[in-house]
């Protein structure tokens, strides 16, 4: 049976299709916030990428105190547990099956990825979402194709059309000498695929961007700012500004609970914002104050203004007294 009739392997060979586009589309994802944070420091041996792998894919992991250059581990909580149902104990394994045990915030220095310790769940959805969207512009570039069928009646009409499409493609003069082929019920040519539904790319094309531009909304990143749609106003865009930044700087304190922990060991190591999130955050911090001080301002120019009026009507008074 022909390949494009077996769809049991048109299947399988999609989903892997898809599988791989998954791994490419997470893998640029990831590879863009990881640098929404520095660190400095710390030992050589704890690898900034495997501690955001680590720390997105479980939503925690753990550097042990008890080594000078120690690795960034995989963890579960144990030991006693307090009122919220978590355990005062640690047990960090590597990635090569060396494990570490030790008490919260003292021999072993735990990090959230966020305050429920979830995983980065809003990164997989958006993967996901992604991996839809590229399918289906896929399938809309397959389909808007030309993609003409010839029907003829014999063998020869066949070999006749056949040619007139491969003479046609090399840019030449097609003719085809049999007439008996506009006999034909119908058309001789059929198209298979629409292909005026290229029209409809645009928009899929337009989703990604929008998708695009939620997703590193969420993290800090408000690309309105460069790209501001027709229907929002500038203080619609300005007013979403605080809004931006509740996930990065949650996800900032919580590293720096468990920086605070490796300073008693290295008591240089510190966690800040990346250049790109520190320099619109800087921003942000800009746009909020300067308004305020401008403000401020005013009220004193306008205050002088009304002291320096009250003193020359009183000199012009003394002056006429």
């Amino acid at each position: 049976m022909p390949e494009y009739f077996d769809f049991e392997r048109i299947s399988e060979r999609y989903k892997a299709q898809k599988e791989f586009n998954g791994n490419i589309i997470y893998s640029n994802l990831f590879n863009s916030i990881i640098d929404m944070f520095d660190f400095g420091g710390l030992p050589d041996s704890i690898d900034k990428t495997m501690f955001f792998r680590f720390l997105y894919s479980n939503g925690m992991c753990a550097i042990p105190l008890t080594e000078e250059n120690p690795p960034v581990c995989i963890c579960s909580r144990g030991g006693d547990i307090n009122a919220y149902g978590y355990g005062d104990r640690i047990t960090a394994v590597t990635q090569n099956g060396k494990s570490y045990s030790g008490i919260v915030g003292e021999d072993i220095a735990l990090f959230k990825n966020n305050t429920y310790m979830y995983p980065e769940f809003y990164l997989l959805q958006t993967v996901d979402l992604l991996t839809e969207l590229y399918t289906s512009l896929k399938c809309n570039i397959i389909n808007s194709r030309l993609a003409p069928i010839g029907k003829a009646k014999t063998d020869a009409d066949k070999a006749a059309i056949e040619k007139a499409f491969i003479d046609i493609y090399k840019g030449k003069p097609a003719t085809v000498k049999n007439a008996d082929l506009f006999g034909v019920d119908g058309d001789i040519i059929e198209n298979f695929t629409k292909p005026e539904h290229a029209a409809y790319i645009p928009y899929l094309s337009q989703l990604e961007d929008d998708i695009m531009q939620k997703f590193y909304y969420h993290y800090g990143l408000n690309l309105n700012n460069v790209n501001k749609r027709a229907q929002v106003s500038a203080e619609e865009i300005q007013g979403a500004d605080p809004l931006v930044w509740t996930v990065p700087l949650q996800k900032l304190s919580e590293l720096e609970k468990g920086f605070k922990v490796l300073r008693k060991k290295w008591s240089n190591a510190n966690v800040k914002f990346g250049s790109v999130w520190a320099l619109e955050y800087e921003k942000f911090k800009r746009s909020y104050t300067q308004p305020e001080e401008q403000e401020n301002g005013d009220q004193n120019e306008e205050q002088n203004n009304e002291d320096q009026s009250e003193e020359e009507n009183e000199n012009e008074n003394n002056q006429n007294s």
